[in-house]
């Protein structure tokens, strides 16, 4: 069995990848495919160990081995470089792709994606520690109570907050199989430090932030790693592309314009 995936739009068009964030699944793109799908081929899949690949995953989970098993699954499905967009961990997942197969992009887009999740001494935009290990140590208790939680924290600040919360809550109840090792590992990875990751890739990137986000503060986008790329989505928290849709995708098709530009140039 390999990892779960669903194509979707014109075979014509530009495809674009989309990755999906810690605790999630693709479903929860599908009230964005419409807009997506007036651009572009749409590829959607669930993450090692998650949604509806939960019993698929590497015996080591890392993000090396999550991104080669990622990487590995769409080049059986399309052999020409494609636009990787990450949300949150998917971001992180789509960055290491790029960063060791550049010639399999186009392009890399990441939505409410940051080199460091949690603080460290010289990187302050980001969630405080103790709380990070709260979620951690609520994951031993109980996966379920934990992913709620990490759900509201979602959606604080942004508008709709209340339909947006509606809509994650219902995705998150569709596939309760997960793997806990898996969600726990998973969670693991956003404990790290990828500003070296960040420094690898090679390819053109956006990077959106959302200006209400109680997970990635808005202001990293003014870090040196990021800020050359970044784009920040207003009235919206962690999950923008949700709560500001057309926002997003209008800055999506003009990156996707840029490349089109810079190809026609060389």
């Amino acid at each position: 069995m390999s990892l779960y995936l669903q194509q979707s739009g014109c075979t014509d068009k530009p495809a674009i990848v989309l990755l999906h964030g810690w605790g999630m699944h693709s479903d929860v793109w599908l009230s964005w495919l419409p807009m997506l799908e007036n651009y572009y081929s749409v590829i959607r899949l669930d993450l090692p160990g998650l949604g509806r690949s939960a019993d698929h995953f590497p015996a080591s989970y890392s993000l090396n081995s999550v991104s080669a098993m990622v990487h590995e699954r769409i080049l059986a499905e399309v052999e020409h470089p494609v636009i990787w967009l990450g949300w949150s961990l998917g971001g992180l997942v789509a960055a290491q792709i790029v960063a060791d197969n550049p010639t399999c992009a186009r392009g890399l887009v990441t939505i409410a994606t940051t080199p460091c999740f949690v603080q460290r001494p010289d990187f302050k935009e980001a969630m405080d520690s103790q709380v990070f290990q709260q979620f951690q140590q609520g994951l031993e208790r109980s996966w379920l109570k934990t992913l709620n939680r990490f759900l509201m924290l979602m959606v604080q600040g942004g508008a709709q907050s209340r339909q947006t919360i509606k809509v994650l809550k219902q995705l998150l109840g569709l596939y309760q199989t997960i793997e806990p090792r898996c969600l726990s590992e998973a969670l693991a990875l956003l404990n790290q430090d990828y500003r070296g990751l960040y420094r690898r890739v090679s390819v053109p990137r956006l990077q959106l932030f959302a200006d209400s986000d109680g997970l990635v503060p808005n202001e990293v986008a003014r870090r040196p790693e990021v800020a050359e790329y970044a784009s920040i989505i207003a009235n919206s928290s962690h999950v923008p592309f949700l709560a500001q849709p057309q926002s997003c995708i209008e800055k999506i098709v003009q990156f996707e314009n840029s490349l089109k530009l810079q190809s026609e140039a060389i």
